[in-house]
C-alpha cells in the first residue's frame, strides 16, 4: 500500500483521510443486470467497471 506524503486536495478543499471518509474502490462486474448496476450505484455513489473501456 502506498502512503500519501501531501494532503489530498479536490477543488481547493483538503479531504479528510480517515477510514470512515476515504477507502478503496470496489470493482463492479459490468455483466450484472442493469437493475443491479443501478442499485449498486444508488447505494455506493459510484460504479467502477474495471477494464470496461479497454
Amino acid at each position: 500500500m502506498r502512503s500519501l506524503i501531501e494532503p489530498l486536495v479536490s477543488n481547493g478543499y483538503t479531504l479528510e483521510m480517515t477510514p470512515a471518509r476515504l477507502g478503496w474502490l470496489e470493482p463492479t462486474d459490468a455483466a450484472l443486470p442493469l437493475k443491479q448496476l443501478q442499485e449498486k450505484y444508488r447505494q455506493s455513489g459510484y460504479l467502477w467497471l474495471k477494464g470496461f473501456f479497454e
